[in-house]
This record gives structure tokens, sequence and C-alpha cells, in this order.
């Protein structure tokens, strides 16, 4: 058997069966085509769209609290934060330095 998946510019053409991690350096919409021959040389062709968005940096920003809040010491204070553009899921954390606790690390799908 020979097997051939064309990429049409968008990555490296294969000549494996399974090619695994395919990596596509710029966005845009690729046709991707399979051709498997046999040894007879006959062809089954397998075809699909594959659309590639920018791999963009998220913007994280601090909702809450205030930026000027004081805090007594041993009293708790209520953070929120958002994040706009990006390519979700996201890894998040919130680091509150040496004297902060509660650091939190999750992914979050938005």
């Amino acid at each position: 058997m020979a097997y051939l998946w064309n990429f049409a510019g968008g990555a490296e053409n294969s000549d494996e069966k399974d090619p695994e991690n395919v990596v596509f350096g710029e966005p845009g919409d690729y046709p991707v085509t399979y051709v498997v021959t046999d040894e007879n040389g006959k062809q089954a062709l397998a075809e699909m769209r594959l659309t590639v968005i920018p791999n963009l940096s998220p913007e994280a920003s601090v909702l809450s609290p205030d930026p000027d809040r004081i805090v007594d010491a041993g009293g708790s204070v209520s953070f929120e934060g958002e994040i706009a553009g990006g390519n979700p899921p996201f890894d998040f954390l919130w680091d509150f330095g040496p004297g902060g606790l509660g650091t939190e690390s999750r992914n979050q799908e938005i």
C-alpha cells in the first residue's frame, strides 16, 4: 500500500499511513486529500477542508477588587478576572505573592 496526505501547502505532505501530529504554520482554509494506492494500482480518495485559526494571545484583566482596595491583616478579598481574545481553553494562575493565600490554577473553557 502507498499513502499520500496532501495538505495544500499548509503543512508538509506525508506518505505515512497515519501522520499523527501535523503542524499548520499559518491560518487559513486548507483542502486536505488522502490517497491510498493498493498493490494493483487502484486508488481510494478521501477529502476534507481544515480551517486553521490564528494562535492569538489572550488579554487578562482584573475586574475586582478595585485597584486601591485596603484590607486589614487577616482579612479576605474576593478576586474576579476576565479573559478576552486568545484560543480557549485557558490555564490561568492567581499569584498573591509571599503574603497571600489561595493561589489557584485551573483550566477554563470560555
